[in-house]
């Protein structure tokens, strides 16, 4: 099977002005300092599989605490959020724009179209009265060098941003507007935002933050592999860490906050060692962690499988066996994967399980140059790797 990419080009998103990440495996290990762009790695590639969605961009903005909701409805946002997409957090001139994608396969590319509003003279005609006419407000696209000319004349701008997305393999391309501001009262209006927005060629993905989900969303995905084969793959990846754990289920609960009740979904374990179902929440983090990651992975099936900070909540002494499952899954499932971390120890037993599946696995380091800041990636095969952390070399 194919990879979804060979190689990943980012150029103008958040604080990356051009990356290149080349010869991509089906498991990939971003390494590097904070602040390096790891996480920007993996959000460029959740705006890359969903076309641009407009619910994926609002949950980043909203990750990051860059949004604020607009008065009037639910669709509506202050605008200012969508600078911070873009490189140095200012709209780009007109055709440079945000970049994503891999020239022989995926590539969005993203741009912010500066348009104003101007008056038109409309003519009613009505063949019982005399002829009136009417004036009406228009937008009128204008070019990034005329903006600076329209602001010091007293004219706002206001942006609309456009998305074209190419399959390079199937060869289909669409063109989209992704957002645009209202000319009458500044809001932002997200398009195609709801819970069916999601584009009939985008690819899948599965995200695991650096936070725990909330069930709400859990609930939502167990119940597409409950009664499945996938489910049994859950169960037995988190006999990784609790080889106690027979079987789990989602529970309704009532909320214990009198202020607010209503009914949730948990998720329940069954024990061996046990004649009661127990919170899985009680068995520790790193079962909470590694259901969360197990039940992405089973629901990602032909995409994207990211994994912010992999070692979050899992001992040191397990994780080979989780980058075992991860490789054999991915494989299984035609899953392209990319984790981050800041760990050592994640760094060597990501290298010990890939050397066990050879050709999958590649770690790359996300530096920047002391001369001009730009991006340096360094890319280590799993033998060389292996070398590296064997010899004492730390790769962070």
């Amino acid at each position: 099977m194919s990879l979804l990419l060979n190689n990943l080009e980012i150029n103008g998103f958040r604080g990356l002005s051009s990356l290149k990440l080349e010869k991509l495996g089906r498991v990939n290990l971003l390494v590097g300092r904070n602040s390096s762009g790891k996480t920007s790695v993996l959000e460029a590639l959740q705006v890359l599989s969903s076309q641009g969605d407009p619910n994926v961009m609002l949950g980043l903005a909203h990750e990051h605490e860059e949004i604020i909701r607009g008065r009037e409805s639910a669709t509506r946002y202050e605008a200012d959020f969508l600078e911070n997409f873009f490189h140095g957090r200012s709209f780009p001139e007109y055709g440079q724009g945000i970049s994503i994608g891999d020239s022989e396969r995926l590539h969005i590319k993203i741009q912010a179209i500066p348009f104003i509003r101007t008056e038109v003279d409309i003519a009613d005609q009505d063949l019982e009265h005399e002829p009136s006419v009417r004036t009406k407000w228009v937008r009128r696209i204008i070019s990034i060098e005329d903006i600076r000319n329209y602001t010091s004349d007293g004219y706002p701008v206001f942006y609309a941003l456009e998305a074209t997305h190419t399959d390079h393999a199937s060869g289909e391309a669409s063109k989209f507007t992704l957002a645009s501001q209202d000319i009458d009262n500044d809001t932002l209006i997200m398009r195609g935002r709801g819970p069916v927005s999601r584009r009939a060629n985008s690819t899948p993905f599965g995200y695991v933050p650096t936070t725990f989900i909330d069930n709400e969303t859990l609930s939502s995905s167990w119940d597409l592999v409950v009664l499945t084969e996938r489910e049994r793959k859950v169960i037995d990846m988190i006999k990784i860490i609790d080889n106690d754990v027979v079987d789990l289920a989602f529970v309704e609960t009532d909320s214990v906050d009198r202020y607010r009740p209503r009914t949730a979904r948990r998720p329940m374990a069954r024990l061996s060692s046990s004649s009661r179902p127990i919170s899985l929440g009680s068995l520790g983090d790193g079962v909470s962690r590694l259901f969360q990651i197990a039940l992405t992975i089973v629901n990602c099936r032909h995409g994207f499988l990211l994994i912010d900070e992999f070692e979050n909540g899992l001992h040191y002494s397990m994780q080979k066996q989780v980058w075992d499952f991860i490789f054999a899954l991915s494989s299984e499932f035609d899953i392209q994967v990319f984790a981050t971390t800041h760990s050592s120890d994640c760094i060597a037993s990501f290298a010990e399980s890939a050397t066990n599946h050879p050709e999958l696995g590649c770690a790359y380091h996300l530096g920047q140059s002391i001369i001009d800041g730009k991006a340096v990636v360094t890319r280590y095969e799993e033998d060389r790797l292996k070398d590296l952390v064997d010899m004492g070399r730390d790769i962070r």
